[in-house]
């Protein structure tokens, strides 16, 4: 019990201290401007516009939008901040949502490289993922590049024939046609896919440099990790 009171008393001079170097509290023989004396004990302290400490029973009208504490028998009971500027809201809002913004970007990435370490357990698990995925587009790329090379043929013989004074008939100007509008949506497809290829290979380059990143990480730690001493 003598240490439990002990411990608060020493605590009520932490924060006598404290407010003493902030000139929110005096000594009583400094006295304050209009100081209260009141029978319940509690005042109201903050400094004016002049910086001079003030306190009262109730809060002066000096304190409105200032800072101030409330004491009883030289304990604050509780620190009041003064009221926010809109400029301090704008800026207080604004890193509030800067840091959940950071917060939700923690925790993507976090997901992510987890992610990334169960998909690929092994640096050889993501190289044959590659390789399958690449095979994949390859094997589209190679269908449309020989479907091209077969339509080009049968409109190069279609003009050779022309310019030799043939005069082909309607089936087979029509199928012409229709394989010169087949070559042109097939450079569309071919395009996108060696588009779509070199992203997965950039896509891959990325997460293969990640992922050695999270390996030698997890190394790391593995070898600052304590020993257990037999």
């Amino acid at each position: 019990m003598a240490a439990r009171l002990a411990d608060r008393a020493h605590l009520r001079l932490r924060w006598l201290a404290a407010f003493l170097a902030a000139g929110l509290i005096a000594p009583p023989s400094l006295g304050a401007k209009n100081a209260a004396n009141t029978s319940s004990g509690v005042v109201y302290c903050c400094k004016d516009a002049d910086g001079q400490r003030i306190c009262s029973d109730k809060l002066p009208h000096a304190c409105y939008g200032r800072a101030y504490i409330i004491m009883k028998q030289g304990v604050v009971l509780q620190s009041v901040e003064a009221p926010l500027t809109p400029a301090e809201r704008r800026q207080r809002a604004a890193e509030a949502a800067a840091r959940k913004k950071e917060e939700q970007e923690r925790r993507m990435q976090e997901w992510k490289d987890r992610s990334l370490l169960e998909t690929y357990p092994t640096p050889e698990d993501l190289d044959a993922a590659e390789r399958a995925e690449l095979g994949k587009i390859d094997l589209q790329l190679d269908e449309a590049r020989k479907r091209k090379v077969l339509l080009n043929a049968q409109i190069t013989e279609y003009e050779q024939d022309v310019e030799a004074g043939k005069t082909p008939n309607v089936s087979t100007r029509v199928a012409v046609d229709a394989a010169r509008g087949e070559v042109q949506r097939l450079d569309k497809a071919i395009q996108f896919r060696e588009g779509e290829r070199k992203a997965l290979q950039q896509d891959f380059a990325e997460k293969r440099t990640r992922y050695l990143e999270l390996l030698e990480k997890r190394e790391q730690e593995k070898r600052n990790a304590p020993k257990d001493h037999e």
